[in-house]
């Protein structure tokens, strides 16, 4: 093995491409040997290799000792591999491959050796951006490692955040989607939670969203327990950012559109933001309405509780539509009688509904002369 990795080194620094017979050397050896008994100057030599493998832009070599050193990931390949990775383009193979073995292999904090031999290595022109992507790598190890339950404990991360700038917003982030508390709590000991929001990508469709977003949008009730108990105000006040269909919506809105009905109650009965607007002016009330049809029936009591929260029956949204005409286009009989009896208005626009779909055959005959009762007892 250090004879053929010698007879290698001596090629590719004579800008001599690595004939077969090279090849065929490192082809019979089936894994690397543990670091410690690997020779420092073959660990030398090999990291020589792949410097002008990678300065010559040869991706089917590199590749190709990728794949060999790779065989059992270890200090030194983890070392080697980072030359490839931090070279070039977030697209390389090398890059790709290497990322989908440590997660098949749980080796995600194997991470914190690639970021701290992006520190090391600071002399060769080449590796602009080296330390950024090695950073970058790191964190999608760690996010992927909180999704699949593989890194379940706040001590998995103390590698990582004694860096002093790797990013912590991703990860609780990760884990408020999860619901893994541990690590909520882990990391609001080390940023401003007011800070805790997706970055803003074009005509993306989390942008602006908070942690307590991501637990809402996932039903997550054990994190949003915790922002009621020690953030109260962002879990009221803190809204989403602008999107192209829906935004600036509270965590309400967004356990209503998502269907969450647990997190939906527990935020109805505590009050939180039961009149705060969207984008579009549709309060949680007239989510509510929209989605009714797929409320479950142990969830029913979700209207009495915002209803009796302070909702607001009269609001109308941007279109000028109300939750009771909403009811009314949805035919949704019983929750127009209650948004009578908690005195919605009944006005000539929602009149006007009832006829328009009469109208053009889209409600059906017993909901029409039902609904139509109502109102004109209203």
């Amino acid at each position: 093995m250090y004879v053929a990795i010698v007879d290698a080194r001596d090629r590719v620094t004579n800008n001599e491409r690595l004939d077969q017979d090279i090849w065929n050397r490192f082809d019979n050896v089936d894994v690397m040997p543990p670091a410690d008994e690997i020779p420092v100057e073959e660990r030398n030599a090999t990291r020589e290799i792949l410097q002008q493998l990678v300065r010559f832009e040869d991706v089917p070599e590199v590749m190709r000792l990728v794949n060999i050193i790779m065989n059992n990931p270890d200090d030194v390949s983890i070392q080697l591999c980072l030359l490839c990775i931090t070279h070039d383009p977030t697209n390389h193979p090398a890059r790709i491959k290497l990322g989908d073995l440590y997660c098949k292999r749980s080796l995600y904090l194997d991470a914190i050796r690639l970021y701290e031999e992006a520190n090391r290595i600071q002399e060769f022109p080449a590796y602009v951006g080296k330390r950024r992507r090695a950073i970058a790598l790191c964190v999608n190890m760690v996010r992927a490692g909180i999704r699949e339950g593989r890194i379940v404990e706040a001590n998995d991360l103390e590698p990582f955040f004694e860096l002093n700038d790797f990013p912590r917003i991703p990860v609780i982030l990760t884990a408020a989607t999860v619901g893994n508390l541990e690590i909520v709590e882990r990391v609001a000991q080390e940023i401003n939670m007011a800070d805790a929001v997706n970055e803003w990508e074009l005509l993306g469709s989390h942008n602006g969203w908070h942690a307590l977003h991501f637990a809402t949008a996932n039903n997550r009730m054990n994190v949003i327990q915790w922002f009621f108990r020690n953030h109260l105000t962002l879990l009221r006040d803190n809204k989403t950012g602008e999107g192209m269909n829906n935004g600036r919506e509270s965590a309400l809105i967004i356990s209503i559109r998502n269907q969450c009905w647990e997190a939906a109650r527990f935020l109805s009965n505590n009050h939180i933001a039961v009149n705060d607007a969207d984008q579009n002016g549709n309060t949680p009330l007239i989510w509510l309405v929209d989605k009714w049809a797929n409320v479950p029936a142990n969830f029913r009591g979700l209207l009495g509780a915002l209803l009796n929260a302070g909702a607001n029956v009269q609001h109308r949204n941007l279109n000028g539509v109300s939750a009771l005409e909403k009811a009314i286009t949805k035919e949704h009989v019983n929750v127009v009688t209650q948004l009578l009896d908690r005195g919605a208005q009944i006005t000539e626009r929602e009149r006007n509904a009832v006829k328009a779909r009469i109208g053009f055959g889209f409600m059906t005959s017993r909901n029409a002369r039902n609904i139509q009762e109502i109102l004109n007892r209203g």
